[in-house]
C-alpha cells in the first residue's frame, strides 16, 4: 500500500466574534456563546479512482480541548461547494454538501484522525470539485478544540490529508526488437 501525505495549503477560522489575527490555530466548536468554524484546502494530485483504499485527516492538537458533556468526540466535516477566502465570515460562508458528512474522531495523544474516504473518493471520481472542507461541532454546545493550521510556522503542526492507495503494478510488456551490427563482424 502507498501512502500520500498532503499538507494543507490554506486554512481559515471564523467566529461570531472578531478573532485575533495573530491566532494561527484552527478552532472548532462552541464555548459559551462563541461559535467557531474552520476551513481547510488540500491541493490533490491526480489519483486513479480505483486505487484509493482510505483517506484520513490528521489534525495536531495545539491547546485547549474541552468537551463538557463527556460524549464521544465528533467533528462534523463536509466538502465545500464554494471556495473560501480571507473575506469569508459568519455572514458570508461558503455552501457545503450536507449529505457527505464525516466525523468520528480517533484520538491520540498529540493528534486526532478523521476518516475522509467518502469525500476524497467523490473528488477523485469527479462527483464534486475539490474546493476544501468545513469543520464544525454543530451538535455539541460546550465542545471546543484547537489544532494547528496551514498558517502555523511549525511544520509539525500543519494538518495532513493522508491517502492510502493500492499499489499499481506496472504492466509487463514483452517488447520485440531487432538489431543489426554495422559493420558486419568478421569481414
Amino acid at each position: 500500500m502507498i501512502s500520500l501525505d498532503i499538507i494543507a495549503e490554506k486554512s481559515l477560522t471564523i467566529s461570531n466574534i472578531p478573532l485575533l489575527t495573530r491566532d494561527s490555530d484552527l478552532i472548532v466548536g462552541r464555548c459559551l456563546k462563541i461559535s467557531y468554524l474552520s476551513y481547510l484546502y488540500f491541493s490533490l494530485p491526480p489519483i486513479p479512482t480505483n486505487t484509493i483504499e482510505s483517506a484520513r485527516l490528521v489534525l495536531f492538537k495545539t491547546g485547549t480541548f474541552l468537551n463538557c458533556l463527556k460524549t464521544k468526540e465528533v467533528i462534523d466535516i463536509h466538502p465545500l461547494l464554494d471556495y473560501f477566502s480571507s473575506r469569508t465570515n459568519m455572514l458570508n460562508k461558503p455552501k457545503y454538501d450536507p449529505s457527505l458528512t464525516q466525523g468520528d474522531l480517533m484520538e491520540g495523544t498529540v493528534s486526532v484522525e478523521v476518516d475522509l474516504t467518502n469525500i476524497v473518493n467523490s473528488w477523485a471520481k469527479g462527483h464534486l470539485i475539490n474546493k476544501g472542507i468545513v469543520l464544525s461541532k454543530d451538535q455539541q454546545y460546550f465542545s471546543f478544540a484547537r489544532f494547528g493550521s496551514a498558517l502555523t510556522k511549525d511544520p509539525t503542526l500543519k494538518p495532513v490529508l493522508r491517502i492510502f492507495c493500492k499499489e499499481r503494478h506496472l504492466p509487463f510488456l514483452d517488447l520485440q526488437c531487432s538489431y543489426k551490427i554495422v559493420p558486419p563482424i568478421g569481414s
